[in-house]
């Protein structure tokens, strides 16, 4: 990877990380059954799959936000929600805070979704954007495996 810019391609690249998290806790559902055997597990399970739904409202939502504050706020925005919905779980022990928090790291990924990738697109060029394209692939999924691996073992 070229020098130039480093800071600029290692930050567009750990993007990456954030837009493939909600799914990392794909291993945690068996515990969390374990945890909140009150609840339906049918419910627990659910919390995988309904930050899906902030993703897809807030997608097409950032770029009308990025219109108004900017690219460069949406995407602290994005960060800013996922990290205090990701924190809650840590945090609490109600359910109903939990599933509301995967709801937010829904809404945070779909914040940054859209600039993962096309930020690559219209800040580079040539053989360094498609060097920077695969690079993204590679921290997507070293990413996914860092975040599950972390939330079994710790």
């Amino acid at each position: 990877m070229n020098k130039k810019n480093f800071g600029l391609k290692l930050a567009i690249l750990l993007l990456n990380i954030f837009v493939v998290s909600s799914g990392a806790t794909a291993a945690t559902i068996p515990l969390m059954i374990k945890s909140f055997s009150n609840v339906n597990p049918t419910l627990v399970e659910l919390t995988m799959t309904v930050s899906s739904l902030g993703i897809i409202v807030f997608t097409p939502i950032s770029n009308i936000l990025a219109d108004k504050i900017g690219i460069k706020s949406t995407i602290v925005l994005g960060l800013f929600i996922i990290f205090l919905s990701g924190i809650v779980p840590a945090l609490s022990n109600n359910f109903g805070l939990i599933f509301t928090s995967r709801i937010g790291i829904g809404i945070g990924t779909g914040l940054l979704a859209s600039y993962s990738q096309s930020l690559i697109i219209s800040l580079f060029s040539g053989k360094e954007q498609q060097q920077l394209l695969g690079w993204s692939s590679v921290v997507q999924g070293l990413g996914m495996f860092l975040m599950t691996f972390l939330l079994v073992c710790c």
